[in-house]
């Protein structure tokens, strides 16, 4: 992840075309690493080893530019690469009181990879409650990719239902195990109690 990181946010805008033998690498690494198939879907092994996709990985480095931005910690070079929504005009609307930036107005592909269109676009996805968090907490909190962005259900829906199923399953396990075998011994001396009790309602003897 520290290599992918590296000069992310100028590199990861690149088109779709020209990123694909990275995603190719990344995928391939998680496979020999979990000794998995070579045609085995990669989503769910980055989310058991709670590893990145390099496309997230430039997101969340933009949102961390984002945030050095939002809070006057980058060089006076960046200071007009951003527009805050509530200095164009002076109503108080929903985008402009969640500390949003203006998007700029693009007509092309090209123009949608822009640092100055991104980083608007992702810092609108960010929860405003994470946006005044002092910059260290930002990131920790970053960690938890999902609970960050307001778009983690579009991250959900790249894995299937079966795969969903049991891996919340397989959380529940381990977070939960006692309360199941807690359960599990609780349903067997049920089981034996009802047994006893009907083999000495109908005078059987037990022996």
């Amino acid at each position: 992840m520290l290599y992918l990181s590296y000069l992310v946010t100028a590199s990861g805008s690149a088109t779709t075309s020209h990123l694909r033998s990275i995603y190719v690498k990344q995928n391939n690494i998680l496979r020999n690493m979990t000794f998995s198939n070579y045609d085995a879907q990669v989503s769910p092994i980055y989310k058991r080893l709670n590893f990145f996709k390099a496309q997230d990985i430039f997101k969340l480095e933009l949102a961390k530019l984002m945030h050095k931005f939002h809070d006057g910690l980058l060089p006076s070079i960046y200071n007009g690469l951003f527009q805050r929504s509530s200095d164009l005009h002076d109503f108080n609307s929903r985008y402009a009181s969640n500390r949003n930036y203006f998007i700029p107005s693009v007509h092309s592909n090209i123009g949608k990879k822009l640092i100055s269109y991104k980083g608007a676009v992702i810092w609108r996805e960010i929860y405003a409650e994470y946006k005044n968090l002092p910059f260290h907490h930002f990131k920790k909190t970053m960690c938890n990719y999902g609970y960050i962005f307001k778009s983690a259900c579009q991250i959900a829906k790249t894995y299937s239902t079966e795969y969903c199923f049991v891996y919340t399953l397989e959380h529940l396990l381990n977070q939960y195990w006692w309360t199941f075998v807690l359960i599990f011994w609780c349903s067997c001396f049920m089981r034996c109690l009802c047994f006893l009790l009907s083999c000495e309602l109908l005078g059987v003897s037990t022996r």
